[in-house]
Order: C-alpha cells, then sequence, then structure tokens
C-alpha cells in the first residue's frame, strides 16, 4: 500500500509542477505585427485613416527641414486626399502612431505605411516662442524653438482635435 501511495503522489505532484509550469510560462501570442499594419487603411491618394483613433494622415511628411512657422503653413495649405482641414497634430496623436517595434523594419518607430524623411514632426502644442516636435527615435516629445528646422518635418492629420491636449 505504501508503494501505491507513493507512486500516487509522486504523479499527481508531477501533474502540478506540469501545470505550475505552463501557467508560468508565456503563451505565444500570433505575431502582432500584421494586425498592426492593418490599422491603417491606405485610401492610395496620398491619406491614410488610423483605425485606433479615427484620424487621417497624411501618408508623408514634407520631405524637408521647416520651421514651425512653415509648418503650421504647410498643413493649412495640404489638399491631400481632396480634403481642406489639414492642422498640425498634438503631440498625443503622433503618440499613438510610435511603435518601438517598427524600428526593427523601418527606420523610426512608425507604421511601415507612414513614411519620415527625419525623426521629430512638429506639434501644435506651443508656448511663446517655442514648439512641441515628437520625437519618432525616442517616443518622447521635445521642445525645440519654433524657428528651427534642422532635422523638423511636418505631417499633417485631419479629424476632431485631442481635447485632452492642453494648447496654448
Amino acid at each position: 500500500m505504501w508503494n501505491t501511495w507513493k507512486f500516487g503522489s509522486a504523479a499527481i505532484f508531477f501533474l502540478l509542477c506540469l501545470l505550475a509550469a505552463s501557467m508560468a510560462t508565456p503563451s505565444r501570442a500570433a505575431d502582432p505585427g500584421p494586425a498592426r499594419q492593418q490599422r491603417f487603411v491606405d485610401h492610395h491618394d496620398g491619406t491614410v485613416t488610423d483605425t485606433r483613433t479615427g484620424l487621417m494622415w497624411a501618408t508623408s511628411d514634407n520631405g524637408a527641414d521647416i520651421q514651425w512657422w512653415d509648418a503650421d503653413l504647410y498643413c493649412k495649405a495640404s489638399r491631400a486626399g481632396g480634403y481642406t482641414d489639414w492642422r498640425l497634430p498634438t503631440p498625443r496623436e503622433l503618440a499613438t502612431l510610435y511603435d518601438p517595434a517598427w524600428k526593427k523594419t523601418t527606420p523610426y518607430g512608425i507604421a511601415p505605411v507612414l513614411h519620415l524623411s527625419d525623426r521629430c514632426p512638429w506639434t501644435s502644442t506651443t508656448n511663446l516662442n517655442a514648439a512641441v516636435c515628437f520625437s519618432f527615435v525616442t517616443g518622447k516629445k521635445v521642445w525645440a524653438r519654433r524657428n528651427d528646422s534642422f532635422q523638423l518635418r511636418v505631417l499633417p492629420v485631419r479629424g476632431p482635435r485631442d481635447a485632452s491636449e492642453e494648447e496654448h
């Protein structure tokens, strides 16, 4: 009887160890890469819609160094996709596009369907002679003088402005 109990206890102990190990090992979900890319709908007219936020983005930035003042005018003059209500994005709106996992396949942490020619697009947030740009290298907002232009770009957006973002 002792041998039977000993064998039964060992079997139960073994099964409990297997159960605990399976619970402790993180399960491998399917690669989220394709799901991340399906989040963006390319309209093939110079615009992309982010289905997560409902915002429409220009598919590429302006392509050259630009001061904040000119970035604002660039957005207002944009007619991408036939729309006339383009604007500078808020820092939070640009942050929704950042994903460090995309740096494995693109130069910056932004969806491959969107093209940045350099790392830091301007935002609408200003304070006196400074404005915020968003770094797609670090995923953080950075203050710069509005007259600066080196490595600064503009990526126009359209849609309801993020009301929770404080603007000046």
